[in-house]
C-alpha cells in the first residue's frame, strides 16, 4: 500500500475498509474484493486511524493537517493547514460528537471544530503532550497528557476545563 499502516482502521456500514499509511495517503478498501476503492494523498504520514461520520472521513497527520475526504469518493471536503513541525503532530482518531470534531495535537491542545465546515470552534491547551484520542464522558471530553500537570482533563463542549485529576503523591 506504499507505507506502513499503524493505525486502527475505520469500516462503514456497506464494508469499505478505511485507513491512513505511513506512504502519506488514506486509502479506501473494499472488503469484499480487496480492490483500492480511492487512495487521498494527504501531507505526512498519518499515524492515528480515522472517524467515520455521515460520509465524511475524519483524520489528522505528522505534520499537523486535518482532514475531511468524502467517504465515496476520497475528495477533499475540507482541510485545516497544520504547522509541519513535530508540535503539532496528530496521532490518534478524532471524536465526533453532534456535528463536532473534537481532535488532539502532540502540543497539549484539544481542538474543537464544527464537522461540516471545518471552522475552528475552540482550543483548549491543557499541557503536556496529547497522543490519545478525546473521550465522550456525556457531559464532557476527557483528554490525558502526557507528561501534563494532570493525569485527566474534563473539558465542557464549549471548551471551558471543568475539573482535572491528579493523584495524591
Amino acid at each position: 500500500l506504499g507505507g506502513a499502516i499503524v493505525g486502527k482502521p475505520a469500516l462503514d456500514d456497506n464494508g469499505v475498509l478505511y485507513e491512513g499509511t505511513f506512504g502519506s495517503e488514506m486509502i479506501a478498501v473494499e472488503t469484499s474484493t480487496g480492490q483500492i476503492k480511492w487512495r487521498t494523498s494527504v501531507s505526512d504520514w498519518v499515524w492515528g486511524g480515522p472517524a467515520i461520520d455521515n460520509g465524511t472521513i475524519y483524520f489528522g497527520d505528522l505534520d499537523g493537517y486535518f482532514y475531511a475526504l468524502d467517504a465515496e469518493t476520497g475528495m477533499q471536503i475540507w482541510q485545516i493547514a497544520g504547522n509541519g513541525d513535530n508540535e503539532t503532530n496528530i496521532t490518534n482518531p478524532p471524536l465526533i460528537l453532534d456535528g463536532t470534531v473534537y481532535y488532539t495535537a502532540k502540543n497539549g491542545t484539544l481542538y474543537a471544530v464544527d464537522a461540516a465546515t471545518g471552522n475552528p470552534l475552540w482550543n483548549q491547551p491543557v499541557g503536556g503532550n496529547l497522543y490519545g484520542t478525546p473521550l465522550d464522558a456525556g457531559d464532557a471530553i476527557l483528554v490525558a497528557p502526557v507528561n501534563g500537570v494532570a493525569l485527566v482533563y474534563a473539558v465542557s463542549p464549549n471548551g471551558a476545563i471543568k475539573w482535572t485529576f491528579t493523584p495524591a503523591k
